[in-house]
């Protein structure tokens, strides 16, 4: 494990090369949440004690999985502020793909298995981009199939209630520094009972199910509340209005996403004993919280190659089958004008 793992303060937006051993066999992609910095999502810090980061150390991902290119999707994910990004939800996804793609490209790999990794809102642009490699095929040749499994650490795929609060500050920080307040569509989205939202599940459950051989999904809730304290006393000396403030006082903020929003019908869960925001940061290699999730990983990234090959090996079939077909039908049309004569 490495003492100091490098992070890059301003890290280039698409898609980073945490590890590339030589001839990997499956790609593993990371993209962290809303407004979060994407490296130190997954660091775990602490004073006196040494960084670990889980994705990039030797004795993490990689000693499970020492074959696996791993990556991290950079995008700008920021709500507020002056140069905040007016982003929406396909756009993320689709920069996402765009650059998978090119990153394949670079090594002649366009079937490696692809094993996603979502923190928070990060698992909607996963969900959003396996939607969209789905309906977008020859855009996006072999993505759809060679994405076997997903993993959504505390993704509110029914809403979180603080997004309504956070919403609502965003608009006072813009206003404040441009005079008019404008909406951010990715907070908007994040509201419960979004119409949106709810089309992005249903899709995204739709299009799990539909290959030879579905996508492996798997959630982590979180089982510790989110302590609100040092915000609201924050947001209570720039006049935050009060009604806002009593949401965040509320149990449901206090979960911030609760188990029935990161859950999903299709898929198998377990608990983290995490507050929301440190879902993704473990202590070590033995922290128990890690173990929780080595499980989960071992059964869907190790069977990712045979999963995939299964796949293309079923779409070869059917193209071959689809071809025959046709000829058969042109010989049927043949003999049909033949016989009209």
């Amino acid at each position: 494990m490495s003492a100091n793992p490098q992070v890059t303060p301003n890290p280039t937006l698409g898609l980073d090369i945490l590890r590339s051993p030589p001839d990997p066999t499956v790609d593993i992609v990371a993209v962290h949440g809303l407004s979060a910095s994407p490296e130190k999502s997954w660091l775990y810090e602490k004073e006196g004690s040494k960084s670990y980061h889980w994705l990039k150390d030797d004795d993490g991902l990689a000693k499970d999985f020492p074959s696996a290119r791993i990556m991290l999707f950079v995008y700008s994910s920021a709500y507020a502020k002056r140069f905040k990004m007016k982003q929406y939800m396909v756009n993320l996804a689709a920069e996402l793909l765009e650059a998978l793609n090119l990153r394949r490209e670079e090594q002649k790999c366009a079937r490696r298995p692809v094993v996603m990794l979502g923190h928070s809102m990060g698992g909607l642009v996963i969900a959003k981009a396996l939607c969209l490699a789905e309906s977008e095929r020859l855009h996006y040749p072999d993505m759809y199939e060679s994405i076997t499994g997903c993993f959504f650490f505390g993704t509110p795929f029914n809403g979180a209630p603080v997004a309504e609060v956070a919403e609502h500050w965003a608009k006072m920080q813009v206003k404040e520094n441009t005079g008019k307040a404008v909406d951010s569509q990715l907070l908007t989205l994040l509201k419960p009972g979004n119409e949106s939202l709810r089309e992005l599940k249903r899709g995204f459950v739709h299009s799990v199910g539909k290959l030879s051989q579905k996508v492996e999904v798997h959630c982590f809730f979180e089982e510790l509340n989110t302590n609100w304290t040092d915000i609201i006393q924050k947001l209570t000396s720039e006049n935050f209005p009060e009604d806002m403030l009593d949401k965040l006082r509320s149990k449901e903020s206090a979960e911030f996403v609760s188990r029935d929003s990161a859950s999903l019908d299709s898929s198998t869960e377990t608990g983290l004993y995490r507050a929301h925001r440190d879902m993704v940061k473990v202590e070590s290699f033995k922290d128990p919280q890690y173990q929780r999730v080595r499980g989960p990983l071992k059964m869907i990234i190790q069977s990712a190659p045979r999963v995939a090959r299964g796949r293309f090996n079923c779409t070869r079939e059917t193209a071959i089958d689809s071809q025959t077909w046709r000829r058969v039908i042109e010989r049927n049309l043949a003999s049909l004008e033949e016989s009209r004569r």
